[in-house]
């Protein structure tokens, strides 16, 4: 990709379709259910996305971190309140919906392109047959086999950045107002990093929910560093390593990786950058077609 937005018309197809990689449907949540009720999900047992159905049992969105955080941004000192009014479809992320029959890497593609980085895949009458997670994404991109070639070609700098940094003596309520706005934040001279759902976990664990709906406003001025859960240390690779070194660790529910020397990388980087090999390499004419997925 050079100078313009990529498409997914500029991507060579892969040969598969999206039915050779179907999965159970993820626990999900109803629409009309409230936030607080999703949150033992997305923090007790670890679901971070939860795909939100409608009346239909059509899949219209996805609930995350990332959707409470903002709720909480949102209503301040009223945020416990809110989270127990407000119901899953006013905060969901909308998310692609995918044909069962579509290319697989077409279909990744659409995924990668859009700010949700999750994807509904239905079947022909439109019923949801499975979730595409972003994690899963990855790992049905490394079954690839020229895609995983190419990925381990590449390096791992092409995707890192610096994060945002903040002081060591950040807020709750000022992480939060920061992450629902740049995503992953880094603390100052560490190598910490506050992710959406470290932060979700230091104030809205199930131990802590309580806490949080007594005494919102203390808690919102407290220190991040004093709270247990709020940052996380990265996992890291080396400077040298290849792009498909930083894939590995995000399939299995990393959200950032540090590359050593270089930056840091997250779902959002890492997407735009497998996008932009991927362009680069159908530009090139470079690929063959594949005969295995694995």
């Amino acid at each position: 990709m050079r100078g313009s937005s990529p498409r997914v018309g500029d991507v060579s197809p892969s040969g598969y379709r999206l039915w050779s990689f179907v999965r159970e449907l993820w626990p999900y949540v109803r629409s009309y259910r409230t936030v607080a009720e999703a949150l033992p999900w997305m923090t007790a047992l670890r679901f971070r996305h939860l795909p939100v159905i409608d009346e239909g049992n059509r899949v219209i969105g996805v609930l995350t971190p990332l959707s409470a955080l903002k709720v909480v941004d949102r209503h301040k000192i009223e945020s416990a309140k809110a989270l127990f009014r407000i119901r899953a479809h006013e905060v969901m992320q909308g998310v692609p919906t995918l044909d069962a029959h579509e290319d697989v890497l077409i279909g990744s593609v659409h995924v990668l392109l859009h700010p949700s980085l999750y994807g509904a895949v239905n079947d022909q009458s439109g019923r949801p047959l499975f979730f595409l997670t972003y994690r899963e994404l990855l790992q049905v991109l490394m079954q690839i086999r020229w895609v995983r070639r190419v990925l381990e070609e590449e390096p791992a700098w092409r995707a890192a950045r610096d994060l945002p940094t903040v002081p060591i003596d950040v807020t709750v309520g000022g992480a939060v107002e920061l992450v629902t706005v740049y995503g992953p934040i880094a603390l100052q001279r560490t190598e910490l990093v506050i992710t959406p759902s470290s932060l979700l976990d230091s104030i809205l664990l199930p131990g802590r929910l309580g806490e949080f709906v007594n005494e919102t406003g203390r808690v919102l001025e407290e220190l991040v560093s004093i709270r247990g859960c709020g940052f996380i240390k990265p996992e890291s690779v080396w400077g040298d390593s290849s792009l498909a070194e930083v894939v590995r660790p995000m399939m299995d529910g990393a959200e950032v990786v540090r590359v050593r020397g270089q930056g840091v990388v997250d779902a959002r980087s890492l997407a735009r950058t497998i996008i932009d090999v991927l362009v680069d390499e159908a530009a090139g004419e470079k690929l063959t077609r594949p005969t295995s997925a694995k």
